[in-house]
């Protein structure tokens, strides 16, 4: 995750051993869209970067989905600023 400041985009398209993001992410300032597939470890998300206005993260854990729930979830508002997410 170093020197990667002008990354715009990460896909990750078989997170199925990934059990977190590196908290690391926060500090992308151009980071734009962040897509995850196959995230059935990850059951809680680092702070995301201003930056980001799309955030795809599928086939993921129950308690991601629970905890970044629009609008009720305990941790929706650490990614409410996100144009368009899509947690499921």
């Amino acid at each position: 995750m170093r020197n990667c400041q002008a990354l715009e985009e990460i896909v990750v398209r078989d997170a199925s051993h990934l059990q977190r993001l590196p908290q690391e992410i926060a500090s992308l300032t151009s980071l734009q869209s962040l897509q995850i597939s196959n995230a059935n470890l990850i059951q809680m998300l680092p702070d995301m970067p201003a930056s980001l206005s799309n955030l795809r993260v599928n086939n993921c854990h129950t308690e991601l989905k629970e905890r970044y729930k629009k609008n009720v979830g305990p941790d929706w508002g650490k990614i409410a600023h996100i144009h368009d997410v899509d947690i499921s």
